[in-house]
């Protein structure tokens, strides 16, 4: 019963953070910036070592990298969505929601780098 628990609270976070749920500061900086450092990590070393790599090797980044690619749509999301959140809430009271705008800036800069790294890899 508490497996079954746990999985059910594992997608709710999931779920949660994909409609922008979250508070902004907590999945920009914990699940956008935190979280996401090992995965550099581990695609820099990917790209590095990729000469030497075993085909298991090759196999292994390759399954990591279509992760990777499903969580940066995630959190990229989530963050977007936060952030108009953090926005509305903001307006609503009467405060400035610059980090709400900052945030939505930052995907947009993210994602654009993220394309032209991409691009520049097939040409």
């Amino acid at each position: 019963m508490t497996n079954q628990r746990e999985n059910y609270l594992s997608f709710m976070f999931i779920k949660k953070i994909w409609r922008g749920e979250w508070p902004l500061v907590k999945t920009y900086w914990y699940l956008g910036v935190l979280f996401a450092i090992p995965f550099y990590a581990y695609l820099y070393y990917l790209e590095i070592n990729f000469d030497e790599l075993t085909n298991t090797g090759v196999i292994a980044g390759l399954i990591f990298f279509i992760f990777y690619i499903f969580y940066v749509v995630w959190i990229n999301v989530g963050i977007w969505r936060s952030a108009t959140f953090y926005i509305l809430k903001k307006k609503e009271n009467g405060d400035g929601a610059f980090w709400g705008y900052t945030a939505k800036v930052l995907v947009a800069l993210g994602l654009i780098r993220a394309t032209v790294d991409l691009l520049k890899g097939f040409f």
